[in-house]
């Protein structure tokens, strides 16, 4: 016999007395499986193992196997002999230590690796399709996709569906509050301030504000005090030309110069009704709105009290494009929106003109102007 292999190693504790007394009941060593090319040594102590050639050899319900006389439930199934006490035990002990350990192994890895947080959103519209309950304030966007933020930005979450980018805000009642250099900030009756044209004849002076990112839409709130008396599209007014001075009021703009899209139009009427043909476009007599401005305009008027015996001042108490409006009226904060048909660059921009075609209010001669006190400008 070659190549003897021990299985389970030494006799298992509980024999471990057999194997030094001096009893009839010996360790039996049984030498099998004659044709195969080793035979295996087993060491038993159990005298319920029985040893055989054939299943004549075996009791009732028992069967011969390998030398082996085993219940007929557990042929083909090994012998397994140590402190655990037979099949069964071994069996139970080794399938709940397997499953016990990939079980544990498994979940404790899944648990450990969460999924990575999304990239920051590129834009306010964005931010409010992941979460449409998310409110309106200041969220960091990543404006060129790198994956970082690269700002924060006020975000308006509630009006027209929400999503809307700020471009700018000036507020009068902002302590800080500064006019940019092309306007003139004017000091009005209360002590208030307000930007105004410079001081002289006929002009447009723009400012352009720069745009965070891609929009299609533009939206949001211009508001104004009249100083004398306005006269809409009429006058010297006339000019059907987009980068002329076509209104006395405000022009809101996208793209560069000479290459403008109108957006929106902001008119004063003059402030008496016997001046039709300075009315407002929706009222008899009045002159129509410019092709290009079509029905994208707010109109409005100031009261009798831009002109006070007939002189000509700022109507303070009567703000323009504030909501109640002659045409066109804006809802009920003044907020107007305009989807422009197609996506326009970063680049191009938002520009803001204060326009008329007369001498200011710091000149003499004054006949009109206007002075912003609330400019609210969104993109998306």
């Amino acid at each position: 016999m070659s190549d003897v292999t021990r299985i389970h190693g030494p006799p298992p504790a509980r024999y471990s007395h057999a194997m030094h007394d001096n009893s009839d009941r010996s360790w039996v060593l049984a030498a099998i499986a004659f044709g195969a090319p080793a035979c295996t040594v087993f060491l038993a102590g159990d005298p319920s193992i029985v040893l055989c050639d054939g299943d004549g050899d075996c009791p009732t319900g028992q069967g011969c196997e390998a030398g082996f006389c085993k219940p007929f439930d557990a042929v083909d199934q090994p012998f397994v002999l140590d402190a655990g006490g037979g099949e069964g035990e071994g069996e139970g002990e080794g399938e709940g230590e397997g499953e016990g350990e990939g079980e544990g192994e498994g979940e404790g890895e899944g648990e450990g690796e969460p999924p990575p947080p999304p990239p920051p959103p590129r834009t306010c519209r964005e931010q409010r399709t992941r979460d449409p309950q998310s409110p309106t304030g200041s969220y960091g966007l990543d404006l060129n996709g790198d994956g970082a933020v690269d700002g924060s930005f006020f975000c308006e979450m509630a009006r027209d569906g929400g999503g809307w980018t700020r471009v700018v805000l000036l507020d009068n009642r902002d302590l800080a509050f500064v006019c940019p250099p092309q306007w003139r900030t004017t000091q009005l009756p209360g002590g208030s301030l307000g930007c105004a044209r410079p001081s002289g004849g006929a002009s447009q002076p723009g400012v352009r504000f720069g745009v965070p990112h891609d929009f299609q839409e533009v939206g949001g709130r211009v508001t104004g005090v009249v100083f004398g008396d306005q006269d809409s599209f009429a006058g010297g007014n006339q000019q059907n030309d987009l980068d002329g001075i076509y209104v006395d009021g405000v022009s809101l703009t996208t793209g560069l110069v000479a290459a403008r899209e109108h957006v929106f139009t902001f008119v004063g009427a003059h402030p008496f009704q016997n001046e039709i043909v300075n009315r407002c476009p929706c009222e008899a007599g009045a002159r129509a709105a410019r092709s290009f401005v079509s029905d994208a305009y707010f109109c409005d008027r100031p009261t009798a009290a831009a002109r006070p015996e007939g002189r000509r001042a700022y109507d303070i108490d009567n703000p323009v494009w504030d909501g109640p409006d002659v045409c066109r009226p804006a809802d009920v904060d003044g907020y107007f929106a305009r989807a422009l048909g197609r996506t326009h660059l970063a680049a191009d921009g938002l520009e803001l003109r204060i326009m008329s075609d007369q001498n200011t209010d710091a000149v003499s001669n004054a006949d009109e102007n206007v002075a912003l006190i609330f400019v609210e400008l969104y993109v998306r």
